[in-house]
């Protein structure tokens, strides 16, 4: 049994979340959230809120016979570039430069291990 997350329109650019989202395919989930809870990066806590979304809805889709974080794993992380917001900033003799503030967004497919 399969059970999928989304997080939508995240700060964070999308190659700052893949870094930190690759060690984690394949382990169960008790594992990626406590990697993620000691991570010094900033950008972990939309990865583990994802996580423990994923593994939430596994939980209510399998009621009473739910596993225990323990069994449930990662199947799949996908982290794709969301919309990218320009903000100019003023440079020197009346210019302006365009910064690029980037978006993602996360999905996430959490298993049980029986599968």
């Amino acid at each position: 049994m399969e059970a999928i997350a989304y997080q939508k329109y995240i700060r964070v650019s999308p190659k700052k979340l893949t870094r930190l989202a690759e060690p984690l395919k394949g382990k169960n989930v008790l594992e990626a959230e406590s990697m993620l809870k000691i991570s010094p990066s900033t950008s972990s806590k939309w990865l583990w809120r994802a996580i423990h979304s994923a593994a939430a809805n596994l939980r209510v889709k399998l009621g009473p016979d739910a596993p225990d974080s323990k069994e449930m794993f990662i199947a799949t992380i996908e982290i794709h570039k969301g919309p990218v917001f320009r903000r100019l900033r003023p440079r020197a003799m009346g210019r302006a430069d365009i910064i690029h503030r980037r978006t993602s967004h996360i999905k996430i497919k959490v298993s049980s291990k029986g599968d």
